[in-house]
């Protein structure tokens, strides 16, 4: 992985079905992101027994999860794409989508469960969005 700064990763979101092909969707930017990042992490079950070598703990892989949060400033050029959606989420029973995150020479894309949203309006400060997701089907990766 190269050495970048956090601005040089730009973040995308697209609303629909994780069985839509990410090819056909629009993919727009959120925009104004001043936190991004991009978990990969998995789930184990144990599989500890009575004869397990040197009293150690047995662990099995089950599942991987991709989890997602992103944070920043709601305004400038973006902020339809952050009102869409906050939308979507805030107001929508069905919060599925596509993220996409491109730099460090890779673009990820991964089907999503929109989790939350959050806009902070504090009195004198500047008002900040926040939202998580999880993925909902398998991500890519592919070096650009």
């Amino acid at each position: 992985m190269s050495a970048d700064v956090g601005r040089s990763y730009a973040l995308y979101f697209a609303l629909g079905a994780e069985t839509l092909n990410p090819g056909s969707l629009t993919f727009k930017q959120l925009g104004m992101c001043q936190g991004k990042e991009w978990a990969t992490e998995f789930e184990t079950v144990d599989a500890t027994g009575d004869t397990s070598p040197g009293l150690t703990k047995q662990n099995l892989v089950t599942f991987r999860n991709v989890s997602m949060s992103f944070d920043g400033i709601a305004m400038g050029p973006s902020e339809a794409n952050q009102k869409e959606l906050a939308d979507a989420v805030e107001t929508g029973s069905d919060p599925r989508g596509w993220l996409r995150i491109v730099g460090g020479g890779l673009v990820r894309t991964c089907p999503v469960i929109f989790k939350n949203w959050k806009l902070t309006a504090a009195h004198a400060d500047a008002v900040k969005f926040a939202g998580e997701a999880m993925s909902n089907g398998q991500q890519t990766k592919v070096a650009v």
